[in-house]
């Protein structure tokens, strides 16, 4: 059946329509109750992950012995990218992205088979670990404190992650959770006196503390397994472990020449609260579970154990991260009901009451059946971005119902009955609002067919609008026709109310004495219109340039916090340490009790690590602190006065060397608003063309905390070979196994023991390690047999290390970042300046190359996606129209809506004093489908004033009178539905205040140009097409003439 059939159907069948319509709210209904809820959309992205491990290995060992022949086997992997590794003392991981499309099964499977094929890989790391890349989010965080040690809140929290991975939890990852080892310490003068070596000391241990399966005995008398039970797994056995004496032959106990000791190994963070040793629980979800249901597991769990919990032990929740979800979903929803409220009265002032009546019930009703439709079809979730979207497409469903409902009114007013007035305006508008979905559709879709990575992201997009232009058409010509005919017999042929008559006389008195003028001018000069609209976008445009609208790209929001980071001097001792840290926390706590008290969600103290400078700090003179900060709704003052209240409250002792306390978090995760990327082939010119940068940004007003991610490392003890020791045949490798044991430590065997492993290692006692003037005594073992002192075979020599090296794509890598401050200076200005001026002298002078990096790579990804994108919106907006106006310079004069609405969006970002983001450009992609949309009514009823006879300014003139009310309709009810959130202060709708005003603005603006200047366009086109037609037919003639003369 056709289209015209169906609606006829629809139209005049009792209970058809109802029946459709109570099943778009019950599926709606149903999907609402199923459908996820997440912060971001879940992609899967393609990228494989390897780590390696070599303990006690420097940067540059693991950087050039592993990574670099890693990178060398992986790099022409069929698919691949981006490459990056991180190289660090002991370990290195390296990043593998591949292209969107790529089959990772296929990728991962290549990629471990080119690592297994490398040969020259050190001998003594440990096994590579090649994986896919797998996506988490976090759901909170967990302090469990109390206690006099943190060894008796070990089994508690290992009861807690085996309940909640039952519960639920996808993932757990513990903080201040000690890894613990064996320590077998025996000294120097104990392997002199055995004549041996630690490595030899090591196989005797590993050798004698094994369990041995020996295979099965006595098949035909009912078979027994046949085992050696020879593993030590606690101190004592360790200790009464006999071995043998390689001087004297005879057998020793182990602890007579050894300490054994079980003990958490060194340099580890070390947790507390209130002065409470205390372990932190991060627990996390796969991306594609739900955000809520995973906050309600938690929250069921911290229910039931709250109870249950120790005397003096406490379990606190703090950064939880569904809470963002939750707050912006309360955002949405407070600007929803106000919108929802404009649009109803601007609906109930324009149109009769029953008519407004029923397209505002079609405004859930649309929304309801497109969830069903988004959830069942394309398994989607409710997240940020498609909320975003939904409140996007709010003007889609409105137009769609209004263009309907008013041209039935108009039909209906004009004398037809109920049933001619509805089913004929749902088929006059049938085409153009079909029209109009297509191109709103059209802005999106080339987004997905050019994003690549970013097109996974963004396809939320178009895949909400497709199911809210579905369920919006179903709602426009299968049920509101119905409901509309209804009305009209209710209302019959009854006068209208006072209010409408004043009202309608007063708008098409406006209509007839101010709108009608200025359209007659500008017919009359389209040239003069034309320029007029010409000069708005170039005015409009120069605000970008001339730096009056600022860019600030901001595509992430992450919880508040405030880090308390601590440098001591060396001769700090462990009790000053510990008093200083209470300090910071009895000065917190007063801070925050003098503001009201609700500003503190949570905190914990961290010994031995610390962020200094942006550089990862370790060790015993570190110690750090961290804060979670409460929303802007329940906090009494911001957190950077917190901040500043705090620090005048801090007194620094002399042993505390630096103290510093900031605000992290935030917009974009408290990322950096400049990266860029340095590339060389030596780090110390990367590292001293990252110095030169450096100083060049501090150098812009505005920019501050100026990093880059290689920092200086600990000092290096560099041992080369002597004369002496070359001729006692020792070699640099048999040297470096003999100090590795030593001073890292050989370790023996690795077993479970209460869900955790632990390594039994043999090494040097401590006091002989942490002292170098104990080195150069260091007992080496020649091939001959002899014991010497190391000074004897090596010179000892230091330098600076490097802790951290970075590779970009295969080559050596130096990322500079820094801060802006939004208020004094814009960071695309500034980084537009860097690249312009500062790189290319820095490149030219030392030999790099460079590229922006971090967020800055991000955003020019997504800009280049968009770019491609617009210009193929553009085409394909063209094909529609050309197709349904069945002309080819027609769709000319509606594209030029496109620009005129973006005018408006600049102007009202300029106006509200908000910088263009993402978001605003995001925005711009669905005002070019809603801007259009206005323009294709439009232009239909011109082409049937045209059948009709009038001549083109009389039928234009009309076609844009007639339609006057419909489109100022259109506009007003989604400006008036996105207003609240235009005027909305709270952080969280960083977002959301942009996507407003691009619509807000940049529709009104576009709709008061659209009536005037697509008219105008119009008359001009048709002009030129009669002047070139009449050219063309004159030089015809001009060519016939002489020709026939001649015959």
């Amino acid at each position: 059946m056709n289209n015209t059939g169906i609606i006829d159907l629809f139209t005049r069948h009792k209970v058809a329509a109802n029946l459709v319509m109570i099943m778009m709210i019950l599926s709606g209904l149903w999907a609402s109750t199923r459908i996820n809820t997440q912060l971001d959309p879940s992609v899967e992205w393609p990228v494989v992950i390897i780590n390696a491990n070599w303990p006690g290995a420097s940067a540059e060992d693991v950087e050039q012995l592993i990574v670099v022949p890693v990178e060398q086997q992986v790099r022409t992997v069929i698919g691949l990218q981006q490459m990056y590794s991180t190289s660090t003392q002991g370990s290195a991981n390296i990043r593998l992205e591949f292209m969107f499309d790529t089959d990772l099964s296929k990728a991962l499977e290549t990629v471990s088979d080119r690592v297994a094929q490398i040969r020259n890989l050190p001998g003594d790391m440990e096994p590579m670990v090649v994986r896919r890349g797998m996506s988490y989010e976090p759901i909170a965080s967990l302090i469990v404190a109390g206690g006099s040690s943190v060894s008796e809140l070990v089994p508690l929290v290992r009861r807690f992650e085996r309940e909640l991975y039952t519960a639920g939890v996808d993932r757990i990852e513990f903080s201040g959770l000690p890894e613990e080892e064996m320590a077998i310490q025996v000294g120097s003068r104990d392997l002199l006196a055995m004549n041996t070596t630690l490595d030899a000391l090591a196989g005797e241990v590993r050798y004698r503390s094994m369990d041995v399966p020996a295979g099965v005995v006595a098949r035909s008398q009912g078979e027994m397994q046949l085992r050696g039970l020879d593993q030590r797994r606690g101190i004592n056995e360790f200790e009464r472990m006999e071995i043998q004496n390689p001087q004297t032959g005879e057998l020793i106990r182990l602890g007579d020449v050894a300490q054994v000791e079980k003990r958490a190994k060194a340099g580890q963070p070390l947790l507390s609260k209130d002065g409470s040793p205390a372990i932190e629980m991060n627990l996390y979800r796969v991306t594609n579970s739900d955000a809520l249901l995973s906050a309600r597991i938690l929250q069921q769990w911290m229910d039931q154990t709250q109870p249950q919990l120790p005397d003096g032990v406490t379990v606190e929740t703090y950064q939880e991260v569904w809470v963002l979800l939750k707050e912006q979903l309360e955002v949405i929803a407070s600007n929803a009901w106000s919108g929802l409220v404009l649009v109803v009265l601007t609906l109930f002032v324009f149109l009769n009451t029953r008519t407004a009546a029923w397209v505002t019930v079609g405004i859930p009703v649309s929304f309801l059946f497109a969830t069903m439709l988004y959830y069942y079809v394309f398994g989607g979730s409710i997240n940020i971005l498609a909320l975003i979207t939904f409140i996007m497409a709010l003007g889609i469903v409105v137009d769609d119902a209004i263009v309907v409902g008013e041209d039935a009114v108009s039909l209906h007013e004009q004398g037809l009955s109920p049933d001619e007035a509805a089913s004929g305006a749902a088929k006059r508008m049938f085409m153009p609002v079909m029209t109009s979905s297509l191109t709103t559709l059209a802005a999106f879709v080339p987004l997905l067919i050019t994003g690549g990575e970013m097109g996974a992201v963004i396809q939320t997009m178009p895949m909400v609008l497709f199911c809210v232009i579905v369920a919006s058409l179903v709602e426009c010509f299968i049920v509101l026709p119905a409901h509309l005919k209804h009305s009209f017999k209710q209302m019959g042929r009854k006068p209208k109310s006072k209010f409408r008559q004043k009202f309608d006389a007063a708008f098409f008195g406006f209509r007839d004495r101010y709108y009608k003028p200025v359209l007659n001018l500008a017919l009359a000069r389209p040239g003069t219109t034309l320029l007029t609209a010409i000069g708005c976008v170039v005015l409009a445009f120069s605000l970008v340039i001339g730096g009056r609208v600022g860019v600030n790209f901001v595509l992430g929001m992450s919880l508040q916090m405030l880090e308390a980071n601590v440098s001591f001097t060396m001769d700090a001792t462990e009790e000053q340490r510990r008093e200083f840290m209470r300090h910071l926390e009895q000065s917190m706590q007063q801070t925050d009790s003098e503001n009201g008290n609700v500003n503190i969600n949570g905190y914990y103290v961290r010994e031995n690590v610390a962020r200094i400078n942006q550089e990862n700090k370790s060790g015993a003179q570190f110690g750090s602190m961290r804060v979670e900060y409460a929303w802007e709704d329940v906090y009494q003052v911001a957190p950077q006065e917190f901040v500043n209240a705090w620090q005048q409250r801090v007194v620094r002792p002399p042993y505390v060397e630096q103290v510093l306390l900031e605000v992290r978090g935030g917009a974009n995760g408290g990322a950096p608003d400049i990266s860029l990327v340095l590339r060389g082939d030596d780090i110390n010119t990367l590292k001293q063309a990252s110095e030169e940068l450096q100083a060049a940004l501090s150098n812009y007003e505005g920019v501050s905390n100026v990093f880059d991610n290689l920092p200086y490392g600990r000092d290096q003890m560099i041992f080369n070979l002597t004369a002496q020791g070359q001729a006692l045949g020792v070699t640099t490798a048999s040297l470096g196994q003999q100090l590795r044991a030593a001073y890292y430590g050989n370790r023996v065997q690795i077993f479970n023991q209460n869900n955790s492993e632990l390594e039994v290692m043999v090494m040097l006692p401590d006091d002989e390690r942490d002292h170098i003037a104990s080195l150069g005594q260091f007992p080496v073992r020649t091939p001959q047999g002899e014991v010497v002192p190391l000074r004897q075979v090596a010179h000892l020599s230091t330098r600076r290390g490097i802790d951290v090296i970075n590779h970009n794509n295969g080559s050596m890598s130096v990322m500079v970042s820094a801060s802006v401050d939004s208020q004094v200076n814009n960071a695309e200005r500034v980084l537009a300046s860097v690249r312009e001026t500062v790189l290319p002298q820095i490149n030219q002078r030392y030999g790099l190359s460079s590229d922006v990096g971090g967020n800055n790579l991000r955003n020019q990804q997504l800009l280049e996606t968009m770019q491609m994108g617009g210009m193929l919106t553009l085409v394909f907006i063209y094909l529609i129209l050309a197709w349904s106006f069945s002309s080819y310079v027609w769709p000319l004069a509606v594209l030029t809506a496109i620009p005129l609405g973006l005018t408006g969006a600049i102007a009202g970002h300029w106006v509200m004093g908000v910088d263009l983001g993402m978001m605003s450009m995001l925005a711009f992609f669905a005002l070019t489908g809603v801007v259009v949309n206005d323009s294709i009514v439009l232009v239909s009823f011109l082409r049937r004033e045209l059948e009709a006879g009038k001549a083109l300014v009389d039928a234009v003139s009309s076609a844009a009178l007639s339609r006057f009310r419909a489109v100022c309709l259109t506009s007003l009810t989604t400006v008036a539905g996105l207003s609240p959130l235009m005027f909305e202060q709270f952080s969280l709708a960083i977002y959301m205040v942009p996507i407003a005003i691009t619509l807000v603005f940049g529709l009104a603006f576009a709709t008061l140009l659209v009536l005037l200047v697509v008219p105008a366009l119009i008359v001009m086109i048709e002009r030129i097409k009669n002047r070139l037609g009449r050219l063309k037919t004159a030089t015809q003639a001009q060519v016939f003439e002489p020709s026939k003369e001649g015959l």
